[in-house]
């Protein structure tokens, strides 16, 4: 169970998880392939390295998207203002029996300017009969058909390379 907990932290929330999303919502559909790696504490190795599978779809106005980094997440964003969206999901892990081990259901703010952008955001984490919240922040660049950005806690760096039927850019 310990090592549950832990792998729960680690794959959720309070450890390095990418956000690797364009500031506003896509109008069309976006397809994200990529990875995270941070440094590693404890292990042989010095860096983890956790791989990144993203869809995102839209109206330019409101965005579904889901994406597996460790668990999959389900969410959702919603366009405030030019440059700016609310984005938010739940995270869930599962156990080899189908019962929810660990949750996580985040909430932040996605800021952009040109192609740079910063997305702090609150994580309410549920794991066993405990409850925690976790701060995250990420810095990206949003590219033609990739993006890269770094992140605390952590810290972690991502990179993914992007492609569907979005007009490509913010």
């Amino acid at each position: 169970m310990r090592a549950l907990v832990v792998l729960a932290l680690l794959l959720a929330g309070c450890a390095p998880i990418a956000v690797l999303r364009s500031p506003e919502p896509v109008q069309g559909h976006v397809f994200t392939v990529g990875g995270s790696v941070f440094p590693s504490s404890q292990g042989q190795y010095p860096v983890w390295a956790v791989p990144y599978l993203g869809y995102a779809g839209g109206n330019g106005f409101w965005e579904f998207n889901f994406s597996v980094q460790g668990s999959p997440r389900v969410g959702g964003k919603l366009k405030l203002a030019p440059g700016l969206s609310l984005d938010g999901g739940l995270s869930l892990l599962l156990t080899s029996r189908g019962s929810v081990a660990f949750r996580d259901l985040d909430v932040g703010l996605i800021m952009g300017v040109d192609r740079f952008y910063v997305s702090p955001r609150l994580h309410a984490l549920a794991y066993g009969d405990r409850s925690d919240l976790a701060f995250q922040v990420s810095l990206g660049y949003w590219g033609e058909g990739w993006v890269l950005e770094a992140g605390y806690p952590g810290p972690y760096l991502a990179l993914g390379l992007t492609f569907g039927t979005a007009p490509s850019g913010l």
